[in-house]
């Protein structure tokens, strides 16, 4: 007779399942492109997923900048960014 397996019971088990967070807290020190390593993704992609809260947030703290894409480089602690 077949043991049943919660999903708990597989966590941290290679090739069992997982529950990876689908957001990111920034930390200060954190850019999106050491976020998008650690999450095997990239950092345009966390840039599009996120643009209008990267973007607004820039904005409140006073960030215009001439190449949209620029703003890829102001994050800040505490914004929660999805990741996937």
């Amino acid at each position: 007779m077949a043991e049943i397996i919660n999903d708990s019971a597989l966590e941290g088990v290679a090739g069992g399942a997982s529950k990876k967070s689908n957001t990111y807290t920034v930390k200060a020190g954190d850019t999106l492109t050491s976020i998008a390593k650690a999450n095997g993704t990239t950092w345009r992609l966390l840039f599009t997923l996120n643009e209008e809260t990267i973007v607004s947030t820039a904005k409140r703290h006073g960030i215009e900048v001439k190449n949209y894409d620029d703003y890829a480089n102001y994050i800040y602690a505490g914004e929660v960014l999805r990741l996937h």
